[in-house]
């Protein structure tokens, strides 16, 4: 009996072991984007001062003088961009840069807020770029390269 015990203890320890460090997920919830985004963008954002940070509440505002806007996404193909984001997990880890950098799509909201998405940053913003919410990174950098694949093939800009 006391073996069985130990066997049981030991397995829930390891299942714990297993799933505690694990970093937490979501998805992007495509009735709620549909719903409240307007625009869509990609940018370069002239970020030389990232910090990779375990902090989740306090990040640089976004700064709008850094922005060079490369293009809007034509109308035609929001409804399946946001679908395909919505189908992407985003991780949040404990460490992670502390703003966006490079290339980097913008989900503009009916109420003015923004969410940044990059390479190694996802994040919200309001109307005046003050920082709301970290939400993460896609589990992995192939997401982001096929964003820009799929949906902004004519930016030359480089990965």
């Amino acid at each position: 009996m006391m073996k069985k015990r130990t066997k049981v203890l030991i397995l829930l320890l390891a299942c714990f072991a297993l799933t505690a460090c694990s970093p937490i997920h979501f998805y992007y919830a495509y009735e709620d984007l549909r719903e409240n985004v307007v625009e869509i963008e990609l940018i370069m954002y002239d970020n030389t001062q990232v910090r990779e940070v375990r902090n989740f509440r306090t990040h640089p505002n976004f700064d709008f003088g850094r922005v060079e806007h490369v293009q809007i996404l034509e109308n035609e193909h929001v409804e399946a961009f946001l679908q395909y984001i919505s189908d992407e997990m985003i991780l949040n880890h404990l460490r992670h840069d502390d703003s966006p950098n490079g290339k980097s799509v913008i989900l503009r909201f009916h109420n003015g807020d923004f969410d940044v998405i990059s390479e190694r940053y996802i994040g919200r913003f309001n109307s005046a770029g003050e920082f709301v919410q970290y939400m993460g990174i896609f589990d992995s950098r192939n997401h982001f390269v096929n964003i820009l694949d799929l949906f902004f093939p004519e930016s030359n800009l480089d990965a």
